[in-house]
């Protein structure tokens, strides 16, 4: 895996916090391990085109997805190791007296995963997922058609001697793709507020939200050795996100930036906190001011980006039409100054933009 210094990558970063990003990672995982065959893996299936709708087919992969490891690895998968005991109980996620197994480590991972898939963990007493009306089938090692090619004798590289054929019954996805729509729709439009661009204490604490819509995903990096920030990484929830009504939702996230100052090379060492949105490639920056002058404000920089510009007229107006809730650095948003926050500190940002004034206040 890509790491940006000691730091998380924002691939990595993405699938620690952002919960579709998580899924979409592990998916594509498996069908890597799918596309693996017949090269470098087995084949579950009737032939070299055998039919993915058929859950019963993915069998290597889903194996290939925790390790394609035998006996004598640190978790062996094989499911004619002689440390898995035969015949066994098909594993379940359900309830300790459903009458299954229970015992993670008495079963290869591939199992684990069609036992989980067939009988799913309750919460309250509700399904947490609806089962398949028949249990996935899992190959009858008792029968030479399946426990002659999963000998371990054939368990070498490439594996060509392990294809078997479909394990009997087997179960179509009858899954829809989903529309055009749905992946926008789920990813919303989040954007990135924080609270400071500036702190000037030992231990500052900054406010990380999500003004737009959505899941914002976020990390955190800072620069110098003599900083440090509580967290790497995270999530802000807009104010479309439904929440469960027994699980309060944090929407916001604090990051807690500490200073060393007497670890600075000198007194007036710069040093900054740069905060990225994930989800949009937004970047925010919290200057680590401690010992210095306080930088002074920025009239018209109201997304907190270092400068007055087009973006900053338009979230003004926004702002004032009702459109969006807050501004990530409202305190710059009076640019005129003039005690009110309208449409006309809007038109001095652009005039400024296009040259037609020489400047913004002060």
């Amino acid at each position: 895996s890509q790491r940006d210094g000691r730091w998380p990558s924002s691939q990595q970063s993405l699938v620690g916090t952002h919960y579709l990003y998580n899924i979409g990672r592990g998916a594509a995982i498996l069908v890597d391990k799918w596309n693996g065959a017949p090269q470098v893996r087995p084949i579950a299936g009737t032939d070299t085109d055998s039919d993915p709708t058929i859950v019963e087919n993915w069998y290597f992969a889903v194996w290939g997805y925790n390790g394609f490891t035998g006996p004598g690895a640190n978790r062996s998968n094989h499911p004619m190791d002689p440390d898995y005991a035969w015949p066994r109980t098909g594993f379940s996620c359900g309830p300790a007296d459903d009458g299954f197994g229970h015992r993670y480590g008495d079963y290869p991972y591939q199992e684990l995963v069609f036992g989980c898939a067939s009988r799913p963990p309750s919460v309250d007493g509700e399904q947490l997922w609806t089962p398949p009306a028949v249990p996935l089938s899992l190959p009858d090692l008792s029968n030479p058609e399946w426990s002659e090619p999963l000998s371990l004798d054939n368990f070498v590289y490439p594996f060509a001697d392990m294809d078997i054929t479909t394990p009997q019954p087997w179960h179509n996805d009858q899954t829809t793709q989903p529309e055009a729509s749905v992946p926008s729709f789920l990813l919303g439009s989040p954007i990135l507020r924080v609270s400071h661009t500036s702190v000037d204490q030992l231990v500052n604490e900054v406010t990380i939200s999500n003004i737009g819509n959505g899941i914002l995903a976020w990390r955190v990096k800072h620069q110098q050795d003599w900083i440090a920030v509580d967290k790497q990484a995270g999530v802000a929830l807009a104010r479309d996100v439904p929440c469960a009504e027994d699980s309060p939702c944090e929407r916001s996230a604090t990051l807690t930036i500490t200073v060393a100052p007497e670890q600075a090379p000198s007194p007036n060492a710069p040093a900054w906190v740069e905060i990225e949105s994930l989800t949009t490639g937004e970047v925010r920056y919290v200057w680590v001011s401690y010992g210095n002058p306080e930088p002074l404000p920025i009239a018209g920089d109201v997304d907190c980006g270092g400068n007055a510009n087009a973006v900053d007229a338009a979230l003004l107006l926004q702002f004032t039409a009702g459109l969006v809730d807050a501004l990530a650095c409202h305190s710059n948003a009076d640019v005129n100054q003039d005690s009110a926050v309208d449409p006309v500190d809007a038109a001095l940002i652009l005039q400024f933009e296009a040259g037609i004034i020489g400047g913004l206040p002060p």
